[in-house]
């Protein structure tokens, strides 16, 4: 009688395991895969899977300054978060999230940050000077002078041992169409020397953008110009052009390749960082400053893939643009106003 009750237990559970796994094939059946990736959106909506990324805010309180002065894009120097107003450096305290005065100095003054190493932030002046300044013992040093083609609106970033400026504009003509070029120099950290390198590809341009992952950069978006003869009239016409074309530049070879154009679109003044070997890319606007955006794309080196990520919770104006910089361990985005600022974690 036993043996009989405990076959029958047997067989009752076997007949549940069975109905058990049959009911999980078909629930995964219906619902299909979990995507490895995040396939890319075509709206601000976002769907539920691109949640797990987060945009967290750590600041809403501006610097207290009177007048409020005009303050530069922000920077890192020393893994920490830095912004100039006109010659007053501040530096972000994160656990704090405050602003706190850390240098001030007239010689600030008409200073554009290019690229950082070490301690050092390394500034142009009048497009011609370059100085390092030391945000630890703050003191500056002269630096060899800049040997390229006048330039504003390039691109710059740093590899672990060198900088580069890519491109930009030089003048402008009698239309007010800006005169580009597309010249690449590097600046040696270590030995204070320019080498003039391969010339950026593509159509030259300005208001580009560039990032360096390992011994490799990333470049491309931005503006150009192009110019066309009406066959009708033989009039000359001038039109500015956003791009989203990307390039990769190998610093070893001095070589470039093309790769998958920018997932946002056309984009001119793009904003990011590099996070963990990728490319965090997004913001700017579309060639007008009523285009303005708040994306966010994350560009992967190897697969040479982009996938849309979260939105930032912003919406940039004309006169309160947004703002993209990272540290080693996370993703920044301030205003021109400097009155917010978000943390954004992968």
């Amino acid at each position: 009688m036993f043996i009989v009750s405990h076959s029958a237990r047997m067989v009752r559970l076997f007949i549940c395991c069975i109905v058990w796994l049959l009911a999980g094939c078909s629930k995964q059946a219906l619902e299909g895969p979990v995507p490895s990736e995040p396939l890319p959106t075509t709206s601000p909506i976002l769907p539920s899977y691109l949640l797990a990324n987060t945009w967290d805010k750590l600041s809403w309180t501006a610097i207290q300054v009177n007048p409020t002065p005009s303050f530069s894009p922000p920077f890192v120097v020393n893994d920490q978060l830095h912004v100039l107003g006109d010659w007053v450096l501040y530096q972000f305290n994160v656990g704090q999230a405050t602003w706190n005065q850390v240098g001030s100095d007239i010689e600030f003054k008409n200073a554009r940050y290019l690229f950082s190493y070490q301690s050092k932030a390394y500034f142009l002046k009048w497009e011609k000077y370059l100085k390092a300044y030391d945000v630890n013992t703050k003191t500056w040093t002269d630096k060899a002078n800049y040997p390229g083609t006048k330039t504003s609106g390039g691109a710059y970033t740093a590899t672990a041992f060198k900088g580069y400026m890519m491109g930009g504009s030089s003048d402008f003509d009698a239309n007010l169409n800006p005169v580009l070029h597309a010249e690449n120099w590097e600046y040696d950290f270590v030995n204070d020397t320019w080498t003039k390198r391969a010339n950026t590809p593509g159509w030259p341009r300005y208001r580009s953008c560039s990032f360096a992952v390992g011994d490799k950069i990333y470049y491309g978006t931005g503006e150009t110009v192009i110019t066309k003869v009406q066959l009708s009239s033989g009039i000359i016409t001038k039109t500015p052009t956003p791009l989203k074309d990307w390039w990769e530049y190998n610093t070893v070879t001095n070589t470039w390749t093309q790769k998958a154009d920018f997932g946002g679109g056309v984009r001119c003044g793009l904003k990011g960082f590099v996070l963990k070997g990728k490319v965090y890319a997004g913001a700017g606007d579309l060639g007008e400053d009523n285009t303005l955006t708040h994306d966010l794309w994350r560009y992967d080196p190897g697969s040479n893939t982009w996938f849309e990520r979260k939105y930032i919770p912003v919406l940039p104006d004309p006169w309160n643009r947004l703002y993209y910089v990272g540290t080693s361990g996370a993703g920044y985005a301030t205003t021109s106003k400097v009155d917010q600022v978000w943390q954004y974690r992968p």
